[in-house]
């Protein structure tokens, strides 16, 4: 948090191994140092016949593996029993205005790769209008039995705060209209060198059931979605900050126009 509050996130990118495997060793110093201060006295070897072994019959190995079988096919089915009703939401994808002023491609941090898991993933940055400054980040997450858990586990509240940004509030949803349909951001408010960053996150599922209840990622939550068979469909995340507008309603709007022109049909695409 120093690093980057002083110089730049390039520049925690850069400290984020070191300062890590440094702290990890000090870590384990620190534990084999109150291990040793706080041994037992030394024990005399005691003879193996005083020990007692348990023996299981080899005939339960059999039971074991068929229960283990019996448990991964009964949940294989139960997801599989509740898919039938997924509808897929029309596919779409976030392309960069490399037109604009200031436009570059952003490199993604390995570390960031590494927490997120995502399967593709694309950044950049320019100016929209001249003295507004943009961000995007954008990523795609196929199917898998972690996907969900880890893009909800994106939040900027918890992130932004590490880089040096100062957390002001979270605001009211808002939605953005694209070619096929709309998008709902969660919207966030920060201060960065004593200007307001707005940051606007929307997350969507490939396929959605026809009944499709708000999951929360909690442990009760994680509980309810196995009960109504909801795993993982796929999932997709925008991110974009913006800096130089004085207020939410004015993000807001500039906002809904960004999102107008960035998000575009995947399968138009190509």
């Amino acid at each position: 948090v120093v690093v980057s509050a002083r110089t730049n996130i390039e520049a925690m990118t850069r400290w984020h191994d070191p300062i890590g495997l440094a702290l990890l060793l000090l870590g384990i110093g620190g534990i084999l140092f109150i291990a040793w201060r706080w041994r037992a006295p030394e024990i005399r070897d005691t003879p193996a016949s005083s020990y007692a072994f348990v023996n299981v019959p080899r005939s339960l190995v059999p039971a074991a593996l068929l229960w283990l079988l019996i448990v991964f096919a009964s949940a294989e089915l139960w997801y599989r029993a509740h898919e039938k009703n997924l509808i897929a939401q029309a596919p779409w994808t976030a392309i960069w205005p490399s037109s604009k002023e200031g436009f570059r491609a952003l490199p993604i941090p390995a570390a960031t790769h590494a927490m997120l898991r995502y399967d593709d993933a694309s950044s950049a940055e320019w100016h929209d209008p001249p003295g507004v400054r943009w961000w995007g980040f954008f990523a795609r997450w196929h199917p898998s039995r972690a996907a969900r858990q880890l893009v909800h586990s994106h939040s900027p509240d918890i992130c932004l705060p590490a880089t040096g940004r100062t957390f002001v509030r979270e605001g009211p949803p808002v939605r953005a209209a694209m070619q096929e349909g709309q998008l709902l951001f969660r919207s966030y408010e920060f201060t960065q060198a004593d200007r307001p960053l707005f940051v606007f996150v929307a997350v969507e599922d490939d396929e959605v059931f026809g009944d499709d209840r708000a999951v929360t990622w909690d442990t009760s939550g994680r509980l309810r979605a196995a009960w109504h068979g909801r795993r993982n469909p796929g999932q997709r995340l925008l991110e974009l900050a913006v800096l130089g507008l004085n207020d939410y309603a004015t993000a807001k709007a500039a906002l809904q126009r960004a999102v107008a022109a960035l998000v575009a049909n995947a399968s138009s695409t190509g």
